[in-house]
């Protein structure tokens, strides 16, 4: 949670009094470190694509791609216009976490460890929801196929 998310608090059933000093220091390096990891994600995209192409990969940027997205699912997959939107939303909504992962997968020893998990956490929060909510008007299954039943508290 940022700082600036504090004042949105009170909508989740918290009041801000509810915050200790703790509580904002733990916020307040958190936010520190996303803005870290999303900066050096910036700096390599920038080496990569140059500066032109690179904004495009921003978490606050809407997605160039998914008008592109959109218009190929329905076109190609006979989906409705307005599923192939939604499609198009869900898939290209999370380019900034993808944007992540590539990095992180081509310069790995670039980010700190606190950097890598506080990007992980960030994707996790975000993507899977639009993937499978993707999934699901694309007419896929979205069921956790790696879920095992017979696991003590279901775990993997």
């Amino acid at each position: 949670m940022y700082i600036a998310d504090l004042a949105r608090v009170e909508g989740v059933g918290l009041s801000a009094g509810e915050f200790d000093r703790t509580t904002l220091l733990t916020c307040a390096s958190m936010s520190l470190v996303h803005d870290a990891y999303r900066r050096k994600v910036d700096e390599i995209f920038r080496e990569l694509a140059g500066p032109e192409r690179a904004k495009w990969l921003g978490a606050d940027v809407p997605s160039r791609c998914m008008l592109q997205i959109a218009q190929a699912v329905s076109a190609q997959s006979g989906y409705a216009e307005e599923v192939g939107w939604d499609i198009g939303m869900h898939v290209a909504d999370w380019q900034a976490d993808a944007a992540f992962l590539v990095a992180l997968h081509l310069f790995p020893e670039r980010f700190t460890p606190e950097e890598i998990d506080e990007g992980v956490h960030s994707l996790l929060l975000h993507v899977p929801a639009h993937v499978m909510a993707a999934a699901r008007l694309a007419g896929y299954p979205a069921a956790d196929v790696f879920r095992d039943d017979n696991a003590p508290d279901n775990a993997v």
